[in-house]
């Protein structure tokens, strides 16, 4: 009896020992010579597991908090998109810094033009002013022939009248010589010599006759020609002062032209200092650009941070409960159902992790939907009652597509695609919501079926 109580007594301390090593699987009653100490020992494993369940639902709905990056992928978003902003305002700022350099370089062009334009207008100005002064010095001196031509044809008239006179005096010698002739012929010898005298001045006035003559043709050609270029000088001097008064028109033109360049000139000057002023608004414009995409990287790479950190203590967390739901626990059915719909909500988000790098998945925590807590569960349901279901088909198939969608995901990203793998996530994040109402859905109707059996904890 002694030696079956020590047999017994061995039995019990081994239990215990596995216990507090974890190891709370029930023990063998057969095993035991009093089946009261098996089962108490048994009861108290059951209690023991039962008080952890409330810890494994808290962590449960801890996990789910936890793998729920719905925020931090809404900030990603905003980064992304602030981002984007940022690349096309930086664009649009590049275009228009170089497009002020190019207004900047054409009225530098417009602006040497102008002081060109000017000078050489000026320059014509001035030549234009000579050029008056020097129609005007023209006129005077046209003036003054004029006055000479005048003078001259003064002249003329008075040796038109002194040849006239002399031809008067020609042919009243020439009559006197021919009356001296006739006297002479009468007075026979005596008169002789006297006729030779009256025959010299007979012929003595027929030359200065025929001279006086020809001097006045030639000066009436010589009278012709003074008046034609009176005439033309007339002309000219009244077509020096018409040019003239247009040129002093003209004149007044180019000075009002000149005054209008003056005023360009210093708008020019305005320009370029709006220019300089837009160009320093654009510079510190584009400081500012740098600023915030500093602040913006630095965000992101907070977010980055964060969700790495938020996804190492949701491992954490994930490994606690899974440790006490594997052999310190005995949640139930219904439990359980709530552990795969917080299970697949961490997978989904899991996904969108690898895709922006907060871990690094592997195929086969992806592409095997059999594998996983949820499809070993459905796998080894076979329970008619529950397999047959409408619930338990829906959650089943709802579990499927989440995982086909999920490994679309991971293929896309890699193979680089990150924006096809966004697509396939949030096609896993909508198949998500399906499997979640599915299993909802399988709760409700365990209950209807009498299974009442939930853990009951404070959730925060």
């Amino acid at each position: 009896m002694k030696i079956l109580f020590f047999s017994e007594h061995r039995k019990l301390m081994k239990a215990i020992d596995l216990i507090l090593s974890g190891d709370a699987d029930k023990i063998d009653v057969s095993e035991f010579h009093n089946h009261v100490y098996a089962e108490k020992i048994n009861k108290l494993i059951e209690h023991s597991k039962s008080l952890n369940n409330s810890t494994v639902m808290r962590l449960n709905s801890a996990m789910g908090a936890l793998g729920d990056n719905t925020l931090i992928k809404q900030t990603f978003d905003q980064v992304g998109i602030q981002s984007g902003l940022l690349s096309e305002m930086q664009e649009n700022h590049q275009n228009m810094d170089a497009s002020i350099g190019d207004i900047s370089d054409n009225m530098s062009n417009i602006r040497d033009n102008t002081k060109n334009l000017l000078m050489y207008s000026e320059q014509v100005v001035d030549t234009m002013s000579g050029n008056i002064h020097d129609v005007q010095q023209s006129t005077i001196k046209l003036a003054e022939i004029d006055r000479d031509l005048q003078e001259f044809r003064q002249n003329i008239a008075t040796i038109h009248k002194i040849v006239d006179s002399v031809q008067n005096i020609a042919r009243e010698s020439n009559i006197l010589a021919l009356n001296a002739s006739i006297e002479a012929g009468r007075s026979g010898e005596a008169g002789k010599g006297f006729g030779v005298l009256a025959d010299n001045m007979r012929a003595l006035a027929m030359d200065v006759q025929k001279s006086s003559e020809e001097i006045g043709q030639y000066v009436k050609q010589i009278a012709t020609t003074v008046d034609s270029i009176a005439t033309s000088m007339n002309d000219t001097t009244q077509l020096l002062i018409d040019e003239n008064e247009k040129t002093g028109n003209s004149l007044e033109e180019m000075n009002r032209m000149n005054s209008q360049l003056n005023d360009v000139e210093e708008r020019l000057d305005s320009v370029f200092t709006a220019i300089d002023l837009q160009t320093r608004s654009t510079h510190n414009f584009a400081n500012q650009m740098h600023e915030l995409f500093q602040s913006n990287q630095a965000l992101s790479d907070d977010c980055l941070a964060l969700g790495k950190h938020m996804f190492k203590i949701g491992r954490y967390n994930d490994k606690t409960r899974s440790d006490l739901l594997k052999k310190n626990s005995n949640v139930s059915t219904r439990d359980r159902l709530s552990i795969f719909e917080v299970d697949h909500y961490v997978l989904t988000w899991r996904i969108y992790n690898n895709i922006v790098g907060f871990e690094q998945l592997k195929a086969s925590q992806v592409n095997d939907p059999s594998g996983c807590k949820l499809g070993k569960w459905i796998e080894s349901h076979i329970n008619s009652k529950i397999a047959d279901t409408e619930e338990f088909i829906a959650v089943k198939n709802a579990h499927a597509q989440l995982h086909t969608y999920a490994t679309d995901s991971f293929i896309a990203k890699s193979n680089g695609n990150d924006q096809l793998a966004l697509a396939a996530f949030d096609k896993t994040l909508n198949s998500y919501y399906v499997l979640q109402t599915s299993l909802r859905a399988l709760n409700d109707r365990l209950k209807k079926m009498g299974d009442d059996i939930i853990t009951e904890y404070v959730a925060f």
